[in-house]
């Protein structure tokens, strides 16, 4: 059970049939309640997946009654929004992509090839004079970052279990963003030997080809904005993590012997902020390394079909998809953006979670439909002959197919886990549908239905009727017990100080006091317990009785030369007849 010392609680393990001999008898699994200090119970008037609250919406225990009976009333899981802001992510940059390859203008979309022609890695090896290992090290290291930012405000907003926060903290801050940090050093100072060297060369045909004139830009300035970013972002990154393992080091520790159990652990509030702002300055260097080093890597050496054949510019199509390809994922990615930006404006409606629940699903069914004419086009596009002396590259066409899959199993997913397997698990005390992820922790601490035991008269009632009714009818006329801090009635008080643990008692042979839980464990090495010789049969006090064993005349000691047994007052005699 829970007891309250100084306003605060402890755990304290009390047999409640010997405190209250009589009275009804509080079942173990039972949380016991405290007046002053109600149990918590789960907010049901929230709507949408932000779980945004109705103000005074239960105030009163009727009212709570209501909220929790209204069926249309949806309440969306707490990994709801998680899920659709993760969902959302992957949308716009599908968009992103079908948009870089089909045009900005949707009247008016590019026809092309899924294929990209560059030139060999032995003939061009850098990008904007940049080796190509740099931009492999600056990608590590933000997906990285992302993987461990993503990590730690996920474990933030879900709030598990503490061993499981501090855990996850530690995994996230050590495997996502210290690497992270000693990634983006060494691309920065991979980069900064580099600098001078960063220059844009592109080569376009004018008019007609054969002649083709090339143009070269110094891009040293975007060199050294690279530079300073990867720097930045290492030094971030390994700060961040190092404040963030020694925070929850901190923040879940376990209390040390005889701390109290109740003392208030944690880092100030001052450092919980200033983690805060390192997180958000990271995610902006890691967004800014991302795209430097997407506009680095367009400045390798690709050719349209039409400069590799020398012909005249139209007569090949140029990379990207078939508009058909093109106008059916960007519908689908739209169709999808809208609705999660709709999905999250608070609506209660149960009818209205479901429509935007059929809509994701057929939607991920258009996503599956675009993966499979995508992943048609481009293996089409690998039985077409690439130029004599160039390589025909696939990679960003086959990173669109792999976001059409990846965006309908989350879709699905999504759908599955919110609105169909919450159907399969019910609370115990409510009958709610819950996830499996929710369900333990809702029915121990967070159902308004969980059964509590009063501390005064220890009936078992609701949470809900605990903290709406009954903490203001029970316990007016009681005393709290200042040993341990229960609430006594007043008719009872008396018993209860024959009986409380707590309660300071006289040892009945040395005087000395001790709790009264205690006593027995004392009564057992009590120095001054009568205690009896086994030889003699006299009785002395315990802590005399060794001095008494060596002296004992009927004590059995052995003779020195035959090692025979005497009495010690024999033993005298014998040794002088000993052969």
């Amino acid at each position: 059970y829970q007891r309250r010392v100084h306003g605060k609680f402890k755990v304290q393990q009390i047999d409640p049939t010997k405190m209250y001999e009589g009275m009804q008898v509080v079942h173990p699994s039972t949380q016991l309640a405290y007046r002053d200090a109600p149990p918590p119970m789960e907010n049901y008037a929230v709507v949408g997946p932000t779980h945004s609250p109705v103000l005074d919406a239960m105030t009163t225990m009727e009212e709570r009654e209501r909220v929790e009976a209204d069926y249309e009333w949806f309440r969306y899981s707490k990994f709801a929004l998680a899920f659709l802001i993760f969902i959302l992510l992957n949308a716009a940059t599908l968009l992103c992509l079908s948009l870089w390859f089909g045009g900005t203008s949707l009247k008016q979309i590019r026809h092309g090839v899924p294929r990209q022609m560059e030139l060999p890695s032995s003939v061009d090896g850098d990008e904007n004079g940049l080796p190509k290992y740099n931009r492999n090290v600056r990608i590590a290291a933000f997906v990285f970052g992302y993987f461990g930012l993503f990590g730690i405000a996920l474990t933030m907003y879900l709030k598990p279990a503490p061993s499981i926060r501090k855990a996850a903290y530690f995994a996230f801050a050590f495997l996502g963003l210290f690497i992270c940090g000693i990634l983006s050093l060494i691309a920065g100072g991979l980069d900064a030997g580099n600098v001078s060297k960063a220059t844009w060369c592109r080569s376009r045909e004018r008019g007609t080809v054969p002649e083709v004139i090339p143009a070269c830009y110094s891009m040293e300035k975007m060199a050294v904005a690279v530079t300073v970013v990867s720097v930045l972002q290492g030094i971030l990154a390994i700060l961040t993590a190092v404040l963030l393992i020694l925070a929850a080091a901190k923040s879940f520790a376990a209390p040390k012997p005889g701390e109290d159990e109740s003392a208030p652990r944690g880092v100030s509030r001052t450092t919980r902020e200033i983690l805060l702002i390192l997180l958000f300055f990271l995610f902006v260097t890691l967004t800014l390394q991302a795209a430097f080093t997407i506009i680095l890597h367009e400045g390798r050496d690709i050719r349209f079909a039409d400069e590799t054949f020398y012909v005249r510019n139209g007569n090949n199509l140029k990379p990207g998809w078939p508009v058909v390809n093109t106008r059916l994922r960007i519908s689908a990615t739209a169709i999808t953006i809208i609705a999660i930006l709709v999905n999250l404006i608070p609506f209660r409606s149960r009818v209205f979670a479901y429509v935007l629940a059929f809509i994701y699903f057929v939607t991920s069914a258009i996503f599956l439909a675009a993966f499979g004419m995508d992943t048609k086009e481009v293996n089409t596009a690998r039985t077409i002959a690439c130029p004599a002396g160039w390589e025909c590259r696939y990679h960003p066409f086959i990173t669109t197919c792999f976001f059409d899959i990846f965006i309908a199993l989350l879709l699905v997913l999504y759908v599955i886990f919110e609105f169909i397997a919450r159907l399969l698990m019910e609370c115990k005390h409510c009958s709610r549908a819950y996830g499996a992820f929710e369900i333990k922790k809702h029915e121990s601490s967070e159902c308004s239905s969980r059964p509590v035991s009063c501390e005064v008269c220890l009936k078992t009632t609701t949470a809900k009727e605990f903290t709406y009714k009954h903490r203001f009818e029970c316990g007016h006329d009681s005393r709290r017990c200042d040993q341990c801090s229960l609430l006594i009635p007043e008719w009872n008080f008396k018993t209860h100080q024959t009986e409380c643990p707590k309660w300071p008692v006289t040892c009945s042979m040395c005087d000395s006091a001790f709790a009264r839980e205690d006593l027995p464990a004392h009564t057992a090495a009590c120095p001054m317990l009568p205690a009896s010789c086994e030889a003699c049969g006299e009785t002395f006090r315990a802590a005399d009785m060794s001095e008494h064993s060596s002296t004992c005349g009927e004590v059995m000691v052995a003779c020195d030369g035959c090692q025979k047994q005497f009495p010690r007052y024999k033993l005298a005699a014998h040794k002088r007849g000993c052969p």
